[in-house]
């Protein structure tokens, strides 16, 4: 019994804390819509630093678009970013575009082009 109204007042004062902190429908909002913004403007820089040539920000830039953060999911668009990378020797790029090839997202299936990416990026 006791237990139940430690449990009780525990939930009781949480639910007082939560109300009482000011998080309000549009103050959530708000904050939403500006962690969205910072989050575009991070995916355009990643971009400007791919298009220069950075195979780090060519193999993030790749991740964001296989898994469609910040910007428009696009297997096609991660193949072009990993392949640029993983031509320039960058191991992560090459397993990644193993991946593709070898599951057939964003290319035509090749397992043959699979099998020689993965062992590029062993090496």
């Amino acid at each position: 019994m006791r237990a139940v109204l430690c449990l009780g007042v525990l939930l009781i004062s949480a639910g007082c804390a939560y109300i009482g902190s000011g998080n309000k429908p549009a103050a959530i909002e708000a904050d939403v819509k500006q962690g969205a913004a910072a989050n575009e403007m991070m995916a355009e820089k990643v971009l400007e630093r791919a298009e220069k040539g950075d195979l780090n920000a060519q193999v993030l830039l790749g991740m964001l678009y296989y898994q469609g953060e910040n910007v428009v999911k696009d297997h096609k668009k991660a193949f072009r970013w990993w392949r640029a990378a993983a031509e320039k020797g960058h191991a992560t790029a090459q397993w990644r575009l193993a991946s593709l090839y070898y599951r057939g997202e964003g290319v035509v299936k090749n397992l043959k082009k699979a099998l020689s990416w993965y062992e590029k990026s062993a090496n």
